[in-house]
Order: C-alpha cells, then sequence, then structure tokens
C-alpha cells in the first residue's frame, strides 16, 4: 500500500462498453437479477480464481510513470497460457500453477491458483494466499451469470493500481499510483450478455496491504448515489467560498473599525447564488472575552460567527477580526508588521521580542492570497494584543506557544460559547501524573555504552556509513535515532554533500506519523475516563448522530472507517467550524462499513476533546505530551499529517509507548490502554466492515517488512513492531518484542528508498545482540 493515499470523489465514467450518461433514458434493467436477491436479502456471490505472487517488476533506470517505479500493471504474465491471447482471456482455474521467469535477473516464480468466495462488497485478499505480498502481482478470475443482455454499474476499489476486464474487453483501470482500499474510489459500468460472463481483476502491490473490492447495482440504486454525491458537491463547494467584510476590499477584509462592524458577505456572490439558491446570513459578534457584543468595544480581537441558511444546505463558520483604533492609518494596514505597524494598530511593539510570537507574522509576510493574508493577519494581531496585555500583567512566555495555538484557544471559547457549550474543567485532560515512590519508573531515552543497548561492537560507525550513503545517494536530508533498552545506540544528523547543511535540532514535516502521535493524547483522555473508543461523536459534538447507521464512533474515527475523506480539508483544526463541513456530508457516508484512508476522520476526534473541555488541540498536544516529554524542537497544528518534529523527540515519544505508559517519573497511561492503540483485525470490532481482514490500530500500523530470507518467510524484527507511515517517509518503528525505538525526520523519499530503507534496517538487525 501506497503511503500516499487516494481520496477519490465518486464520478460516473463512461466507458467503451456502452456506459450511458447520468441523463440517459435507458435504464439498463436488472441482468444479473440483484434486486431479487436484495428483497431476499442476500448478496450476489463470486467464486473467484485467485493467483497471486508475482513479480511487480521495476521499470529500471530511476524511471517512474504515473507515480509509480513499477511495471507489472502492464506486462502479461499469462501470454500464452492455455494456448489463448493472455491475461484478458485467460480462464483461470483452482490449482492452476503458472511460471514466469525474469528476462533480467534469469529467476523462475511460480504461482498456483486457489478458489475463495466472496460476495459483493467482500474484500478479495491476495495476502490470503501468500506470505511475501511486497512488490507483487495477483489475478482474480470469477463469473457472473445473466438472465438477460443488459448494463451493469459497479463500484470499485483497490490496492493498489488495478486492471478489470469482462469477456475479455477492458472496462476499467486505475494507473494513477498506490493508493489504500475503499469502495467507491472507482465507478464504471459494463455490458453482459445473457449466460455466463467472464470476469478477470489484475492487482498490482507496492508493499503493505493488497486487494480489490467491488460491488454491482442497477442504475437507479447509482442514480439514488449520485444524488447525495450532488449535495456532497454543493458542501464541498461551499466549504470553499469565503465570507468577508463587504463595501472595502484587501486590508479592512477581516478588520473592525470606525466604531461599527462591517457587513458580512460572500466572497463572491454570484458563486454562492448558483450553489444555495436563496439563502441568508445570520451574523452574530464575540468580544475578545468571547461576550456576545452588539458594537465594537474597543481595540483588539473579534469573533463572527456565521449561519449560512438555505433549503438544501446549512452550515455554520466562524473567523478572526481585529478591531482597529481610532486614526489608524488605512493605507498602512498592507505594511509589514514591525513595531511602528504594531503601536499604529494598538500592540505593545515589545511583544515581538517573545518567542514564537514572529513566527506568526512570518507566515503573514509570506502568504500571497490577499483575502487569505488579510484574515491571517487579523489572526496574528489579535493574538499579539491579547498577549500584550497577558504580559503587562505578568504572564511569562512559554517555549511553544505561538499566534496560531493563541488564536485557536480565543476562537474555541467563541465557538463554545455560540453554541451555548460550557467548558467543563473535570473533562479536560489531567495527566500526566507523577509515579508514587512505590511504582516502577520507565526507561528514559540516555546515553549510554553498546553493551548496554544490546548492540555489538562497530555498531555506530556501521550505522553511520550506511546513513551517509543513504543521504548522499538519495539526495534528502534527515535525522536518525536508534534506542534500545533506552540508551542511544545511535544517533544523527546526515546531509548531502553541497546541501544545506542540518544538525540534530533541525525539524522535519513527518506527515501521518503525527496520527500515532495524537492517538497518545486520545490514550491520555482513554485511560482517564474522559472518553472511550465506542463513544460516540453525537455525544460531544453538535448535530452529529448518537445512533444508528450515520454514527460515528471515536473507534471508526481512528481507524478510517468513518467514511470521510481528506487530509486537511476545510481547513483543518484551525478551522474551529470544520466539522460543519462533514455534517453536511452525512447524508452521502457510510460510517462502519469500510476503510478509506484519512485525516478528517481523525480531526473530528481532536474537535471532540476541544470540545469536552475548552482546550485547544494544539495545547493539549504541547502541555500533556511534548512538554512533559522534553520535546522542545516539536511543533503541531493538525491531528493526521501537522508536525514538524526531530528523530530526537520522536525516539522519547516511542520509549514512553515501548514502556506502556510511563516516562521517568510520570504515567501517561498504562499498558492496557497501550496495547489498545496496537493493530487489531478490522472484522473483529466492526460488524459491517467490507475490509474485515485487514488489520490497523488507533493510528497505528504493525511493521513486518524486513526479512533474513529472499523468500520473506522470517522477520528480523520481532513480530509486534508497529508505528506508523509517512508521506515524507519519515520512520517511527517501535519493536515491543526486542525494546527497539527507531525514529528518522526527513522531508521526502528520496532515491532507492526501499534499497537503503532495508540496508539500514539491517544493519541495525544485524548488529543486535
Amino acid at each position: 500500500m501506497s503511503q500516499m493515499k487516494l481520496i477519490a470523489l465518486f464520478v460516473l465514467m463512461v466507458l467503451a462498453g456502452g456506459a450511458g450518461s447520468w441523463g440517459a433514458e435507458a435504464d439498463g434493467g436488472d441482468p444479473l437479477g440483484l434486486g431479487e436477491l436484495k428483497a431476499r436479502g442476500e448478496k450476489l456471490e463470486v467464486s473467484w480464481v485467485v493467483l497471486a505472487g508475482l513479480p511487480n517488476e521495476l521499470l529500471g533506470g530511476g524511471v517512474r510513470a504515473d507515480g509509480t517505479d513499477a511495471a507489472g500493471l502492464d506486462r502479461d504474465y499469462l501470454k500464452g497460457l492455455d494456448g489463448v491471447g493472455g491475461e484478458a482471456e485467460v480462464v483461470l482455474r483452482d490449482g492452476m500453477v503458472v511460471r514466469y521467469q525474469d528476462d533480467k535477473t534469469g529467476r523462475l516464480w511460480e504461482a498456483k491458483a486457489a478458489r475463495m468466495n466472496r460476495k459483493l462488497g467482500e474484500v478479495v485478499n491476495f495476502q490470503d494466499l501468500v506470505t511475501a505480498s511486497d512488490r507483487r502481482v495477483g489475478y482474480a478470475y470469477g463469473e457472473i451469470a445473466a438472465k438477460e443482455a443488459g448494463q451493469v454499474y459497479a463500484v470499485f476499489g483497490s490496492d493498489d493500481r488495478a486492471v478489470v476486464w469482462v469477456n475479455g474487453e477492458q472496462v476499467h483501470a486505475f494507473r494513477k499510483h498506490g493508493r489504500s482500499m475503499a469502495l467507491g474510489d472507482d465507478a464504471f459500468a459494463f455490458e453482459v450478455k445473457r449466460g455466463v460472463n467472464r470476469v478477470m481483476v489484475k492487482v498490482e502491490n507496492g508493499t503493505g496491504d493488497w486487494g480489490f473490492v467491488w460491488d454491482l447495482m442497477t442504475r437507479g440504486e447509482q442514480e439514488a448515489m449520485h444524488r447525495r454525491q450532488q449535495l456532497k458537491v454543493k458542501v464541498e463547494r461551499l466549504a470553499g467560498m469565503r465570507v468577508v467584510g463587504l463595501g472595502d476590499e484587501g486590508a479592512y477584509q477581516f478588520h473592525v473599525g470606525d466604531g461599527a462592524f462591517p457587513e458580512l458577505g460572500f466572497e463572491n456572490e454570484t458563486m454562492a447564488a448558483e450553489v444555495l439558491g436563496d439563502y441568508a446570513l445570520r451574523v452574530r459578534w464575540f468580544d475578545g472575552e468571547a461576550n456576545e457584543v452588539e458594537k465594537p468595544v474597543g481595540v483588539g480581537r473579534y469573533g463572527a460567527v456565521i449561519e449560512v441558511l438555505s433549503d438544501e444546505v446549512s452550515v455554520t463558520r466562524g473567523y478572526p477580526f481585529y478591531g482597529l483604533p481610532d486614526g489608524y492609518e488605512k493605507a498602512g494596514l498592507l505594511g509589514e508588521i514591525d513595531g511602528d505597524y504594531l503601536e499604529m494598530v494598538g500592540i505593545d511593539r515589545a511583544v515581538l521580542t517573545d518567542g514564537e510570537a514572529m513566527m506568526g507574522v512570518e507566515q503573514v509576510w509570506r502568504q500571497e492570497d490577499l483575502v487569505a493574508k488579510q484574515q491571517r493577519r487579523a489572526r496574528v494581531l489579535g493574538a499579539l494584543h491579547a498577549w500584550g496585555e497577558q504580559r503587562k500583567a505578568g504572564a511569562e512566555w512559554e517555549e511553544w506557544l505561538n499566534t496560531r495555538i493563541m488564536s485557536s484557544d480565543y476562537l474555541l471559547k467563541v465557538k463554545l460559547k455560540a453554541d451555548g457549550i460550557e467548558a467543563k474543567p473535570n473533562r479536560r485532560i489531567e495527566g500526566p501524573r507523577v509515579i508514587g515512590a512505590d511504582e516502577e519508573r520507565g526507561m528514559m531515552v540516555h546515553e549510554g555504552g553498546l553493551s548496554e543497548a544490546g548492540f555489538k561492537e562497530g555498531f555506530k560507525e556501521a550505522i553511520a556509513e550506511v546513513c551517509q550513503t543513504w543521504s548522499d545517494e538519495g539526495g534528502e536530508p534527515f535525522t536518525v535515532m536508534v534506542v534500545r533498552k533506552g540508551v542511544i545506540g545511535y544517533r544523527g544528523a546526515h546531509y548531502p554533500k553541497d546541501s544545506r547543511v542540518i544538525d540534530e535540532k533541525t525539524r522535519f514535516h513527518v506527515a501521518s506519523i503525527s496520527k500515532l502521535l495524537f492517538s497518545s493524547v486520545l490514550s491520555m483522555a482513554r485511560y482517564e475516563g474522559l472518553i472511550d473508543v465506542e463513544d460516540a461523536l453525537g455525544l460531544y459534538l453538535k448535530g452529529f448522530a448518537r445512533e444508528g447507521e450515520k454514527m460515528m464512533s471515536v473507534r471508526m474515527c481512528m481507524m478510517h472507517s468513518a467514511g470521510t475523506e481528506g487530509h486537511g480539508n476545510y481547513g483543518g483544526m484551525g478551522n474551529l467550524w470544520f466539522e460543519e463541513n462533514v455534517k453536511g456530508m452525512l447524508p452521502s457516508l457510510e460510517p462502519g462499513v469500510r476503510v478509506k484512508y484519512n485525516g478528517l476522520s481523525l480531526n473530528l476526534v481532536g474537535r471532540t476533546l476541544e470540545v469536552m473541555g475548552g482546550v485547544s488541540f494544539e495545547r493539549y498536544m504541547q502541555k500533556k505530551l511534548y512538554g512533559p516529554l522534553g520535546c522542545v524542537d516539536t511543533d503541531v497544528y493538525d491531528t493526521s499529517f501537522g508536525t514538524n518534529t526531530t528523530a530526537r523527540d520522536m525516539a522519547v515519544v516511542g520509549q514512553m509507548l515501548l514502556n506502556g505508559g510511563k516516562y521517568g517519573a510520570l504515567k501517561f497511561f498504562d499498558e492496557k490502554t497501550r496495547d489498545e492503540m496496537l493493530p487489531v483485525r478490522r472484522g473483529d470490532v466492526f460488524e459491517k466492515m467490507s475490509e474485515y481482514d485487514d488489520e490497523y490500530g488507533l493510528g497505528s500500523n504493525w511493521y513486518r517488512d524486513v526479512h533474513e530470507d529472499e523468500a520473506r518467510t522470517k522477520l528480523r524484527f520481532g513480530k509486534r513492531m508497529f508505528g506508523h507511515g509517512s508521506a515524507t517517509s519519515s520512520i517511527f518503528r517501535v519493536d515491543l518484542d526486542h525494546g527497539l525505538v527507531i525514529t528518522m525526520a526527513r522531508p521526502g523519499g528520496g532515491k532507492d528508498y526501499e534499497e537503503h530503507y532495508q540496508a539500514f534496517f539491517h544493519t541495525i538487525a544485524d548488529y543486535m545482540e
């Protein structure tokens, strides 16, 4: 499975097999009798003959096509079999043996076909037939009987790329890049003839999960799905339309001046009318203390909460505004933010001397979109003004604080006040707690000898050489740390020759490793009894279901099974009203039915923690996890992809997880809570899950990808090595069986990543005692 996951909108594709458009008169009937089966509560079952384990060869020479270096999808491994034309025509039979010889290496590959019965909507998992599944190609042959000729509509998902043939004709292909499997990622139509119809599906695999899932339906069912999709598209378009202050352009669109609040409206009113039809805006204003007000009460920050009301779609959103002093220079509002500028807008210039306050200012300067720039400027100025007042009252700056977190804290207060929700201190995470004198403490990451760590002499030199070669040949810098039994076996910062110099404190974006890091904070809340994985989001979030088929549980959200899509969409955690857009999607979502790898559902859990205790997600992460662990080089802004950090800080979190929730004298949670984070079989926790054999945890994956032998039958590390992948190819691994933590922070994969990855891990294994 690729670390970059495809999140696809449902689109009807017009294919060579004769598929019509949405507006076509012809229905296509029900040639497969699907309606009759549905009336009896049954589903069509296909008896597949599955062939797995053929090689997914490389294109070679560093060549990539459609985002991948794999050649297997376009290589016909069945050509000449049974004397027919190849993969599109072959009829696979149970027990059939296929042999393929690699022209480049001379290696002879052999695969044996086996029968696998699956109902529509159930996953055909190639990994059920083979142990070694990385970089492989598989086929599945099945037959479907039609009582008459007609058109059939299919929805499909695969991991990774795939081609589908019906009666020898290609009816679908997904070949862009690797992805996770989600039913409905693709849709297509094809013609069937009366009698038996031959179906061949070919799926290639990069790494990780490997299989496909499909469902067949009538035209009417797809039209109903299309109507739900149209509503979804409206919500998506609405989410991208900004509300601004009217009557003035540029600098004034998110500022309050002249003793009155500005009139608000959509930036593009024509598009708003096109999407919404007749609509109205209801605006409420809040001052710097989150009190609702009718008119401005002075200099400082304000919040506007806007209800967008229409017949089909209604949504609430909020924006920060900044109140300007009398006598401000309107023409100067677009200038750079320096001391003179701050004084002009009523802010103490001394705030610019405080740590990360400058971070928000620099973000404003880099913003190219003028409207977004002014929105961010209002957010930053509001935070700086509030901090200036706190500073005068004796408050001290905290190293991790920045204008983004200060703004999120304020907007959360506004959100709760507008929704009539009272923040409850007893619903806030209290930990970590100090371990009692009679309790065993957790091992801390520390310097020590190689023998103490359980490494042979020469390890540091060997791994340093492997790492520097990786950086030089791969072309990417990285920081790395290997810890065993709490002892640092190796730490380093590597960068290619003639590139920018980095050190161990250089931060890199680690993307989806954020999911496991956030899960650690969620585990604190679970351990303290504040929330349970089976809780419905509707218990905490206004407008979400508490029961029924649209109910989303915390577990569904953490395991990518809530039906949502996307990473950072709707503004991510920085938009304190992003979940309003998700509510608009509920008619088209199917929680608990299939896997859609995404970050949006984790953000819903993050929002749940915020609403429960009135504490912003970023503040929780810093105050409850990173601060107590001494992780001073980590910045966070999203639950699922928004973390900039170092190998050292990740290793400390990894050691805490290895210890079962303890670190030194601090207890974040217990070992039972840690184990509940680990991967489980989806079918064991979700009754209706189509990918029932797939394993995933609360933001965690197993990593069993380094083997002793070419046949990949024996692991070099423990079976209980877990972690999470990353779009930047950063590494977070915790081996519970060997007391090992391995972390790497890097900006991208670079050249020949897999080759260097294997050399890196094999070197660690070679030197372990």
